[in-house]
């Protein structure tokens, strides 16, 4: 009975299967599986299947790695079921693919992203199983099908429509009909009917039957099309072409032909952009085995022809490099293609820079006149005779502009060669001409003799006349001599080159070589007419006296053997960062001193290993004009051997040493075929406290953190059966982090790890990490499996702090924090991490992780608030570390929340805060809290003596990237408050106490106005914060503060004498004083945070000169004439105009203000050099 059930059990699993998979619970399961191995992602909205039919997919959806949509199909159907689709072998009926619509994104190296989106990325290729030819039948239709190519930062072009359908009798037997229509309407249509097109597995062209034809009806707008392909061009025209191809058993016969009118491009043309039209025709046999075509070009700007005759071998061209060789140079036989090649051309320079004024790069306000471009008699032969011949002229160029007119010098090149049985290369002709270089070389292997002179100023100023070669630098003059004779049984050799003055920039690449030389002296030696060896007796190569190099040695040509000694005897690293700049190379140009290596290098032969042996040695090794090591690094290398290109690697012996660190291994082998093999031993030890001063010189720490001990470690590696231990122990002795009383002092740390990794199972065991020191003891075990691929990590541990003596460790490393951060007590916690750590195509990869760790406390003082003991409970979950908000009390009263979410999907890790957080709650204000936090909204709070009062800060939109990109992109708003407000002040505080006549040497109470502000693009900014010192002062700022530290703000100040006198105000201060009373004076604040500045260089007391010269008249005037004087008095004393009839401020983008308008922040125009100021009304003063 259970036999049965279990029986009818079975059945009905079976029969349900097709619809089992298509239910919306199992059908993100089985796609997970394939999208595990592609960057891309397939999703799907629905599916139908069954066993008798018919079949659907509803909503197929591809995205690429950046998930981006590439493939949208609305339905995938076929009357077939899934029983008719096994059970019919390859046949699979009729299948109709309604809406496809593709959107192929092409980047800068041209890749398509649809294609990328199904790249497998383990990178192994997929060897496939050997079979007969696939034979599928059945007929597929595309209905309404869109594509868009798309140019990524750039133009797109659509095809809107496209329909069709092929039918598939075996891939021997293809019948297709294609339809496209463009986007300007035209039709594009294709035909294809063939017949025994495959053949053993390989497509016979030789056995087919049938035609193909492509062609449109119509002219294609060439514009668009252009813009995505060639989008650096303008280019304007259209296009028609058509192509008529028949196959009948091994003769084959095409046409083509290709039309463009009205083909033009904007360019940089200086005039009239003259359209040109030109066409392309062709034609093609192929009978007998021989292939005879000819293609002809036609326009107004010239003609071209090409004839060729080909004749496929049945054996691939495979040639050696012995093989070229010896045909070169002694006329041994060799099998080249039975090709011959006939071509010639002639181009009207200034008819094509006239239609296409972009295509030949010309100096922008120049034309060309006149010039031609010619190619005649170029001739190439194959077979058993090779012959290579021709000749290029650039000749007759006129160039016309506002300069005037110019004409360039003739350039040539003509070549005439042949490969002679018996003899080699005989170069009857080769030559170069031109104004400012020549090439010449002439004779054969038995005596040739090849120079060249190469002035590059002259060619940059030659060409340069009527090219534009933009910021490009050119200069220089390069020689050289190469010279073989042969000599009995050798062919001697020698080369003897050198450059003086070269100068070339361009972009980031920049070099700059006062003087080098390169020669080599060596010979070829030969065995019954054959090259055998070539010897390098003296090779040496001198760039400025700054790179010295030489070597010595054979090749073998037979065996592909050689023996190379290769002697660095200088090389000095300002020569990086003096004469040579590239991408990539910026950091060399801070690094000083020399090196100097000795290598030797050979093998037996091709199947042999390289055996390698040497060593190098850095003197004066230095950064930044600071030495990182006091004595020279060495270092030794002994019996390594490298075998199947860097497959298998072994290491007798390695040795560095330096006054930093000592390394040294032994019996070392890595091998990576055949299964992961690594074994050896290691052996580390290094100077603690000489290391971290060297990594702070070279991160550029403004001092390096306090730590000193000696680390040591030792380590293992042992392989059987394709799985590899590592092993080992270390540890720092006689630990001190800090110094003086508070420093952490350890007698020892220990670390110590247990991990084999198993190739053939793709996993990786970790029995254990662990670390022992009193701050810290950590450890970790479990497994890693797929580690090639998704990498699914099954990791847990846990961890024990020690608050205090990690705090001095913290502070030690991270020196920023010891005014900020203390923390008392202890923390444990189990450490817990699952998931995949690299997903294809996710961002971050390790998006599919999960885990999460407790951190808790005692006692903690941030900013200088005390904090209650609390528990943190970070998650890390879908590529996000989620810090649930939590709430903390302060001693003194008041509370602290925490929370948001840290997101690494972007390119650097981003602290967000979507909703509103009340980060500090009514809590005392330290000095602490004021210079690190406030500061940063406004430098006044940066140096105070004492401050009191009571702190509120919300913020809401945080998001604050981590890393460089957070002084860009920062961005978010808040709202402080600050209550109960004392301060005695310092700094720029007591600076502008002092211009408002206000004492600077004792506490003052301040009333100050709530501020709202928001974080724009990396910097806080707010219209109106205000510092009111009772009675009558206030100090009013408006501006932003960079989250680089930079400050550009300005300060308003009520109209004080001493402000005056700080001015430059000369005359009767004090009744100016009374006279401009409630006006106010704006001064920039510039420099940073640690250091503003007041600018007042910037301000120009002319306007409040005038002002106060005009009113003290009246007010004179008033005096003399008695009554009349009383009106005038009036009028002089009468206070300035309301806010709403100010005219704009001195400084541009900070006009008058309104308080009565919303608060928004003021937009930050590029300041403007010159003296600036703005003289405000009175009514501010009643405000």
């Amino acid at each position: 009975m259970l036999f049965v059930v279990g029986l009818v059990g079975f059945a009905a699993f079976v029969a349900a299967a097709p619809r089992i998979v298509s239910l919306p619970a199992v059908r993100p399961y089985a796609l997970s599986i394939v999208n595990s191995r592609i960057p891309g992602t397939i999703q799907v909205e629905s599916a139908s299947l069954s066993w008798l039919g018919p079949t659907q997919v509803q909503g197929l959806r591809v995205l690429d790695a950046e998930s981006r949509d590439v493939l949208d199909v609305a339905e995938v159907s076929s009357a077939a079921g899934v029983w008719g689709l096994i059970t019919s072998g390859q046949s699979f009926g009729e299948v109709i693919i309604r809406e496809p619509s593709v959107t192929l994104y092409i980047n800068e190296k041209n890749e398509i992203s649809l294609v990328k989106a199904f790249e497998e990325d383990d990178g192994e290729a997929k060897e496939t199983e050997a079979g007969g030819t696939p034979a599928p039948r059945g007929t597929i239709k595309l209905a309404d099908a869109r594509v868009v190519v798309v140019r990524e930062g750039g133009a797109s072009y659509e095809i809107p429509q496209i329909a069709g359908e092929v039918a598939l009798d075996t891939l021997t037997s293809i019948s297709a009909n294609i339809g496209a229509r463009m986007a300007d309407g035209t039709q594009v249509d294709g035909r294809m009917e063939l017949n025994g097109l495959m053949d053993s597995g390989g497509i016979a062209f030789d056995k087919a039957r049938g035609t193909v034809a492509l062609a449109t009806k119509g002219d294609v707008d060439l514009g668009p099309v252009c813009a995505v392909v060639l989008p650096k061009q303008e280019i304007r025209g259209k296009t028609g072409f058509r192509l008529d191809a028949t196959f009948d058993a091994g003769n084959i016969q095409g046409d083509y032909s290709i039309s463009v009118s009205g083909l033009e491009s904007a360019g940089n043309a200086d005039g009239a952009v003259r359209p040109i039209n030109l066409s392309v025709r062709g034609q093609a046999l192929m009978s007998d085995g021989l292939l005879v075509a000819n293609t002809n070009l036609e326009g107004e700007a010239g003609t071209a022809s090409a004839d060729i005759e080909y004749r496929p071998s049945e054996k691939p061209l495979d040639l050696s490099f012995e093989q070229i060789a010896s045909a070169v140079l002694t006329g041994d036989s060799i099998a080249l293609p039975d090709l011959t090649l006939n071509a010639q051309a002639s181009v009207d320079l200034a008819a094509l820079d006239r239609a296409v004024p972009g295509l030949l790069n010309v100096r922008e306000g120049q034309r060309i006149a006149a010039g031609r471009f010619e190619v005649s008699g170029l001739a190439i032969r194959g077979s058993a005779a090779p012959t290579a011949g021709g000749e290029i002229r650039l000749s007759d160029v006129v160039a016309e502009g506002r300069s005037g007119r110019v004409t360039l010098q003739p350039i040539t090149l003509a070549v005439e060669s042949s490969l002679d049985a018996g003899k080699g290369l005989n170069v009857r002709k080769a030559r170069l001409a031109s104004s400012f270089a020549t090439v010449e070389a002439s004779g054969s292997p038995a005596d040739v003799r090849a120079e060249i002179d190469a002035d590059l100023t002259g060619l940059r100023q030659e060409l340069g006349r009527v090219f534009d070669f933009g910021r490009m630098e050119l200069a220089g003059r390069m020689k050289g001599l190469l010279t073989l004779a042969r000599s009995d049984d050798r062919i001697n050799v020698q080369l003897d080159a050198g450059a003086d003055a070269v100068k070339y920039a361009s972009g980031e690449v920049r070099l700059d070589l006062p003087r080098a030389t390169v020669r080599n002296k060596g010979y070829v030696q030969l065995r019954d007419d054959k090259v055998e060896r070539f010897v390098a007796e003296k090779v040496e190569a001198d760039l400025n006296g700054e790179v010295l190099a030489s070597a010595t040695g054979w090749y073998q040509f037979d065996t592909r053997g050689f023996d190379a000694d290769v002697n660095l005897s200088q090389a000095n690293l300002s020569f990086f960062a003096n004469r040579l700049a590239a991408p990539g190379t910026t950091e060399l140009r801070r690094y000083s001193g020399a090196l100097a290596s000795q290598i030797k290098a050979a093998r037996s032969g091709a199947a042999d290993p390289i055996r390698v042996e040497g060593n190098m040695i850095a003197r004066g090794i230095g950064v930044d004009g600071s030495s990182l090591t006091s004595s020279d690094a060495t270092a030794q290398v002994a019996g390594a051997t490298i075998s199947g290109g860097f497959e298998d690697v072994q290491l007798a012996r390695v040795k560095l040493e330096s006054d930093l660190a000592a390394v040294s291994a032994s019996d070392m082998r890595i091998r990576l075929n055949g299964g992961l093999q690594f074994e050896g031993k290691v052996q580390a030890a290094s100077d603690l406290s000489r290391l971290a001063t060297a990594l702070a010189r070279v991160a550029k720490l403004k001092e390096p953190p306090r730590i000193a001990g000696r680390l040591t470690m030792q380590s293992t590696a042992t392989s059987a059966n394709r799985r590899v231990q590592f092993a080992g122990t270390g540890g720092i002795e006689s630990l001190e982090v800090g110094v003086g009383e508070k420093a952490h002092r350890e007698e020892r740390v220990t670390f110590e790890f247990d991990t084999g990794i198993d190739s053939a199972a793709d996993s990786v065991d970790v029995r254990f990490v662990r670390l022992a020191s009193r701050p810290l003891r950590a450890e970790i075990s479990g497994r890693i499996d797929q580690y090639q691929n998704a990498c699914m990590l099954a990791l847990s541990g846990q961890y024990e702090a020690s608050w205090r003596e990690l705090t001095t460790v913290i502070h030690t490393l991270a020196p920023g924090t010891r005014e900020v951060l203390s923390v008392e007590g202890t923390s444990a916690s189990p450490i817990r991490l699952s998931g995949p750590a690299r997903a294809p195509g996710a961002r971050p990869p390790f998006k599919g992780v999960r885990g999460g760790l407790d951190v808790t406390w005692q006692s903690a003082t941030v900013l200088g608030e005390k904090l209650s003991p609390a528990t943190l409970a970070p998650e890390l979950e879908d590529g996000r570390i989620n810090v649930p908000e939590s709430q903390f009390a302060v001693d003194g009263g008041g509370t602290v929340r925490l929370g948001g979410v840290v997101d690494f999907a972007g390119d650097d890790p981003t602290l967000r805060v979507a909703d509103r957080l009340n980060v500090l709650q009514d809590v005392v204000v330290t000095r602490e809290l004021a210079a690190n936090l406030l500061s940063r909204i406004n430098p006044i709070f940066m140096y105070m003596n004492k401050v009191e009062g009571r702190a509120s800060l919300a913020v809401q939109d945080i998001v604050f990237p981590f890393g460089e990109s957070l002084k860009s992109q920062g961005n978010g708003a808040g709202r402080l408050d600050l209550i109960d407000f004392k301060v005695e002040p310092s700094g720029i505080m007591s600076e502008l106490l002092v211009l408002g006549g206000q004492p600077r040497d004792q506490q003052l109470a301040v009333l100050v106005s709530g501020l709202d502000f928001v974080i724009q693009e990396g910097r806080i900014v707010y219209k109106d914060f205000t510092l009111t010192f009772p009675p009558d002062f206030d100090i009013k700022f408006y501006g932003s503060v960079g989250l680089d530290e930079t400050v550009d703000l300005v300060v308003s100040l009520p109209v004080r004498a001493e402000l005056l006198e700080r001015i430059g105000v000369k005359g009767p201060i004090v009744e100016y004083t009374e006279l401009l009373a409630g006006s106010r004076i704006d001064i920039p604040m510039v420099g940073t945070r640690e250091n503003p500045k007041l600018d007042l260089s910037r301000v120009d007391p002319k306007p409040l000169i005038d002002r106060a010269i005009q009113g003290l008249a009246r007010k004179k005037a008033g005096e003399l004439l008695g009554g009349a004087g009383e009106k005038g008095d009036r009028k002089a004393d009468a206070p300035p105009k309301p806010d709403s009839d100010r005219k704009p401020g001195l400084i541009p983008g900070l006009g008058g203000r309104d308080d009565k308008k919303p608060k928004a922040a003021p937009s930050r125009e590029p300041k403007k050099k010159g003296k600036t100021g703005r003289v405000i009304g009175g009514d501010d003063k009643k405000k």
